[in-house]
């Protein structure tokens, strides 16, 4: 059996979720609490994720179908390491190409009015609101930014959120992004979306 992905930073640990997994998450807290070894809080799963859980599970087993290959640009769990608790999810909307396309795995009208750039790549995230207000997203999404940079096709990463959702914009900003647009759609075929962006020149400049 291949390992679990995992990626690392002070706090947390990243855990790649499975389609399996991603189900177990929408309802099934003891199968989702073995394969992440960790406790699941009262309040999971986050505001953010809605009805997602399962059509990710469904996008993700059709693209292993379509022989399509993800690599690090899915969908993944934010553990806290001390004590062991499921807090969140971050994800990564789609691979980056080297051409525009239309969103990936996105079927509505709205999106498909969407061009994704050349070596885009989109984020989101979300926490429990019991484990909001304490810098883990911020580091959660520093930690994947490092690893989506590395690889050299990706030029821009993006973050679309909501105007009201001040915490969430408070994040991209506090990592570098900033915002080029408002009142859109976005990826998933969301309106009156606030995009951000952080440009990788941007990003090797605040490491620099």
């Amino acid at each position: 059996m291949n390992p679990i992905p995992v990626l690392t930073s002070d706090r947390l640990e990243l855990v790649v979720a499975t389609p399996d997994a991603l189900r177990a998450a929408a309802g099934d807290h003891a199968r989702l609490a073995a394969y992440l070894n960790a406790a699941i809080t009262s309040d999971w799963p986050h505001d953010l994720l809605d009805d997602a859980l399962i059509p990710m599970a469904d996008l993700l087993e059709q693209e292993a179908r379509d022989g399509i290959e993800r690599g690090i640009f899915t969908f993944w769990f934010i553990v806290l390491k001390q004590p062991r608790t499921l807090i969140g999810t971050i994800g990564l909307k789609g691979a980056p190409s080297a051409d525009a396309a239309p969103p990936s795995g996105i079927d509505n009208q709205a999106a498909a009015q969407v061009t994704i750039e050349a070596g885009r790549v989109d984020i989101g995230y979300g926490l429990v609101q019991s484990h909001q207000r304490r810098g883990y997203a911020r580091e959660a999404v520093q930690r994947m930014l490092r690893e989506v940079f590395a690889h050299p096709i990706v030029t821009t990463v993006v973050g679309e959120t909501l105007e009201d959702l001040t915490a969430s914009i408070r994040v991209m900003e506090s990592c570098g992004f900033r915002r080029v647009s408002s009142g859109g759609t976005g990826y998933s075929g969301e309106e009156n979306v606030v995009r951000y962006d952080l440009p990788r020149a941007v990003w090797e400049n605040l490491r620099s």
